[in-house]
């Protein structure tokens, strides 16, 4: 046989090859079904819109700061904290403080800690 053909293939470049194989068919049939799946999981999210009290401002305008945010931020956890933050400054700013709860205050710290040091 000829000099440079080898009768077997290297181990290395056949495992990078079915680990790219691997890859891109778990790339190319993972993702669609997980955008599916969010897009359904942000619909029954949306959906749940019409028990926000419109005409209670403390009530709306967090809710609404807290939809905004979770969408141009990209990142859930960021906008239910600024949502958190913003129903405890509302209440206070519209002298209804006496409605907010104790465990509600006590989250407040470390989210504010979490914005503060960002």
């Amino acid at each position: 046989s000829p000099e440079n053909v080898l009768p077997m293939t290297d181990i290395n470049s056949y495992l990078d090859f079915c680990l790219k194989l691997f890859l891109a068919f778990g790339l190319a049939f993972q993702i669609p079904v997980l955008t599916y799946i969010l897009i359904f999981i942000g619909i029954l999210m949306m959906t749940s819109i019409k028990f926000i009290d419109m005409e209670d401002l403390t009530e709306f305008v967090p809710a609404a700061i807290t939809i905004m945010f979770t969408i141009f931020t990209d990142n859930m956890a960021t906008g239910m904290s600024i949502g958190i933050l913003s129903h405890i400054v509302v209440k206070i700013v519209t002298g209804k403080a006496k409605d907010l709860n104790l465990p509600i205050l006590i989250l407040s710290i470390p989210l504010l800690g979490y914005f503060i040091f960002l």
